[in-house]
């Protein structure tokens, strides 16, 4: 018995990253334009109804994705709302 709680919050840890991981992996794929290099602007509501998580999980996955440089949130703005676009990713 005393091996299955080590294993029990490794299984959850696990579990928490690769939900993460589904999570921005949506918001990215909301995000792309239709062409590799483009990135459509969109609104933390737009987001969050596309791909069906609340406005606060969405906004706080952005927040951490802009820290690491992954999106940026842009000038424009619908209504109260900032819209959030990829970053253009230039090869070297």
């Amino acid at each position: 018995m005393s091996n299955s709680k080590p294993l029990n919050v490794l299984q959850n840890r696990f579990n928490r990253v690769l939900e993460a991981s589904v999570i921005k992996n949506h918001i990215r794929k909301a995000l792309l334009g239709s062409d590799v290099d483009t990135s459509k602007e969109k609104t933390i509501p737009a987001i969050a109804e596309e791909i069906g998580q609340p406005k606060h999980v969405v906004h706080w996955y952005l927040t951490s994705m802009r820290k690491y440089s992954l999106v940026v949130e842009t000038s424009n703005r619908e209504g109260q709302y900032h819209k959030w676009a990829l970053v253009s990713r230039v090869p070297s």
